[in-house]
């Protein structure tokens, strides 16, 4: 594992022992009673179109757990999740166990997957913030494919790439007074460096250890996924933040998240 992977790993467990007391509780019930909450209405269309009746999903960087247990709902016979979170991992794994759920969660980086999950998955799903920990998205595409199965989906929702050019609140270059406005290269290729915190589980702010994203542009994304044996089937773009950084930005004409469907073909 490349240090910076190490790191993010500490910060990202770090993140997770940090969160609200309110945030476990309003979890779970969610999860129990009402999961599809927990899917932006861009992914239910999605799922709600797909024959998932006996099918297997693996969701990759999957945070605690909590979209890959709500992706039972829509009849998936087994779920699958992975993290480089070790405590993530153990919540989530206590959670199916108590309910009873037909769901694994693995702690284990990414890009360390090894042979015995080859073409273990129908469908495969990254959510909102989990490309931007790895620097190299052919080796990440590369790595997954090889756990779908021939004729499979992978379904990808993030923050659009054009969010990288605009201020959070927090940085320097955030102007209260024109807050739409592009103050970062599209095209950067260098890494974000912070520390922070992860505040979105946690109603406090924090010092954080020190963790590093990476920035992609759409094309970045559209390349790395051919070259991996994908063809994207269905793609599509939309003005609500989905990441919990632009809130204030939402329905005012920029393109926040996008949402792709890719099949395995080779």
């Amino acid at each position: 594992m490349e240090n910076y992977r190490d790191k993010n790993k500490i910060a990202w467990e770090e993140a997770f022992n940090e969160r609200s007391e309110t945030f476990d509780k309003t979890l779970l019930e969610t999860i129990i009673n009402n999961p599809k909450k927990l899917f932006t209405p861009s992914l239910n269309r999605i799922f709600d179109s797909m024959d998932s009746k006996g099918k297997a999903l693996g969701q990759f960087c999957c945070n605690n757990g909590r979209e890959t247990l709500a992706a039972l709902s829509y009849g998936f016979e087994k779920v699958t999740g992975f993290d480089i979170a070790e405590n993530m991992m153990d919540f989530a794994n206590t959670i199916a166990n108590k309910n009873a759920m037909n769901a694994n969660f693995i702690a284990k980086d990414l890009l360390t997957l090894d042979d015995s999950f080859n073409n273990q998955f129908d469908v495969g799903l990254f959510t909102v913030g989990a490309l931007c920990w790895f620097d190299d998205l052919t080796t990440v595409f590369n790595t997954i494919s090889k756990t779908i199965k021939l004729g499979g989906d992978l379904i990808i929702e993030d923050m659009h790439p054009f969010g990288n050019m605009i201020a959070e609140k927090h940085h320097e270059e955030y102007d209260k007074d024109f807050p739409k406005n592009p103050v970062f290269n599209y095209f950067k290729d260098t890494p974000w460096i912070e520390t922070t915190g992860m505040g979105y589980m946690t109603d406090k702010t924090y010092e954080s250890s020190v963790f590093t994203s990476y920035s992609y542009t759409l094309s970045n994304i559209i390349n790395a996924l051919v070259k991996s044996g994908f063809m994207i089937t269905h793609f599509e773009e939309n003005d609500v933040d989905q990441g919990m950084i632009f809130a204030h930005l939402t329905g005012q004409g920029l393109p926040l998240t996008y949402v792709l469907k890719a099949k395995k073909i080779k």
